[in-house]
């Protein structure tokens, strides 16, 4: 008998971790030795690894780095949209 590994309740899950994950890059804790700051990221993979299968673990941290990289890659495409279009208006 083979067990599914995408079942809603498994998806439903997945969501909350990716959810989490792109969270926690928005919170930042300074360190009072360092000028660098550490983020609940870190916290947030350790929850997603206790929390899910090591196979749904890997599917919702590739999908949370697949959203944060096509939001990036979306921002500075309209910026660099913005950008050109100034400059080539003033021409």
């Amino acid at each position: 008998m083979t067990k599914e590994i995408f079942t809603p309740h498994a998806m439903a899950k997945m969501a909350m971790c990716v959810a989490l994950i792109s969270i926690g890059g928005y919170i930042a804790f300074p360190t009072p030795f360092s000028p660098v700051l550490v983020t609940a990221t870190t916290l947030a993979l350790g929850i997603t690894a206790l929390v899910l299968p090591p196979k749904q673990t890997a599917v919702a941290i590739l999908l949370s780095l697949r959203l944060s990289r096509l939001w990036c890659w979306e921002l500075w495409g309209y910026l660099f949209f913005l950008v050109a279009r100034e400059a080539l208006g003033s021409c």
